[in-house]
């Protein structure tokens, strides 16, 4: 029988969600999810100057462990980050008959930051596997990447779950360079479609026949983004994978589960 919350109670009950267990949640949906609502401060020359400006943006994260945005520079974010780089992301939960009130959420918060030069070749590979249509932006406006480094986070996973959440928790930056990153990617789409298929059957998604194939996007020690039909999807790992032979074991795991 579910536990009545009331005044005489609410105080225990906020205990009884330890920092381990609010820090699992939060990675759980900071590694699963991919799309958000960014809010930056608007500039001075702004009609909203000073004030927080939200649109939907969709992002990966990096193999610093931070969010990266594919932005114009005409877009009203990459001209508020230049002015003032404070910024959010916020991801919730999103579902058919769901409940705003009693969804989860998360937000992080940080300094929005043009990716360096030195680091763009890199972030654009990653970028452009998750959202292939994304490389015909820069036809009609220059566009650039800009990442979120995250300083904290909250997580709400519901009544009385709700615990601020350092960003060394959060973000961790992935184990592999980006030649082993390359390398497993390619081998896993260019050998293991059929792995890859059954990945996402896992996950519960439905493969429509004479579909474009799916792929895998990104690895990490966590596990592993797919994308299908403009869609992505995160393969988590039954523990961390720190290397590429621990990869291949959790893969081969999961090809077999």
């Amino acid at each position: 029988m579910k536990e009545k919350i009331h005044d005489g109670n609410i105080s225990e009950h906020f205990k009884r969600y330890s920092k381990s267990r609010a820090q699992r949640d939060a990675h759980k949906i900071y590694l699963s999810t991919f799309a958000g609502e960014m809010a930056t401060i608007s500039r001075p020359d702004s009609p909203a100057a000073g004030y927080p400006m939200g649109s939907v943006a969709p992002f990966i994260i990096d193999h610093t462990g931070n969010p990266v945005i594919y932005t114009a520079n005409v877009a009203e974010h990459s001209k508020n980050a230049e002015d003032n780089g404070k910024a959010s992301i916020l991801v919730r939960e999103i579902g058919k008959n769901h409940n705003v009130e009693t969804g989860w959420r998360l937000v992080s918060m940080g300094d929005l930051k043009k990716v360096d030069d030195s680091e763009v070749e890199r972030v654009a590979n990653s970028y452009f596997r998750h959202y292939p249509n994304a490389k015909s932006y820069a036809v009609a406006h220059s566009f650039y990447f800009y990442r979120l480094n995250v300083k904290i986070a909250r997580v709400i996973m519901g009544f009385g779950r709700i615990s601020w959440i350092d960003a060394e928790a959060l973000c961790q930056p992935s184990v592999f360079d980006e030649k082993t990153e390359t390398r497993i990617i390619g081998h896993m789409n260019d050998d293991h479609g059929d792995a890859i298929e059954h990945y996402l059957k896992h996950l519960r998604v439905k493969i429509e026949p004479n579909a474009q194939a799916p792929k895998m996007a990104a690895i990490n020690q966590f596990g592993a983004t797919l994308r299908y039909r403009k869609h992505l999807y995160f393969l988590a790992f039954d523990e961390p994978a720190n290397d590429a032979l621990a990869v291949r074991e959790q893969l081969v795991k999961l090809a077999k589960a």
